[in-house]
């Protein structure tokens, strides 16, 4: 069994409110969840309107498929525009 866990900084241009945050971060987590079936949170910087901090995980049998999979959803978030993406950084356990 391999896990992967990836962290990810992302931060809203023009964004002035927390409830904007929060529906951004939403629509992140359900899109993000249902296309490549990983567990995603907000796990940092909640009460900062304009950074988000993601921690993205999941488990499989391939050490492969395990980074794929993170880089893959990594990408999909960057190409969702909803935020620009700072930093990212994956690790394979």
């Amino acid at each position: 069994m391999v896990t992967g866990g990836c962290s990810l900084t992302l931060y809203l241009h023009g964004n002035n409110s927390l409830k904007g945050k929060r529906s951004v971060v939403k629509r992140i987590k359900s899109q993000a969840q249902s296309k490549f079936n990983i567990s995603i949170s907000e796990v940092d910087e909640q009460d900062n309107h304009r950074k988000i901090i993601l921690g993205l995980a999941t488990v499989s049998g391939d050490k492969v498929q395990t980074e794929r999979v993170l880089e893959n959803a990594v990408n999909f978030i960057e190409d969702l525009h909803l935020a620009e993406l700072l930093e990212s950084r994956i690790e394979i356990y």
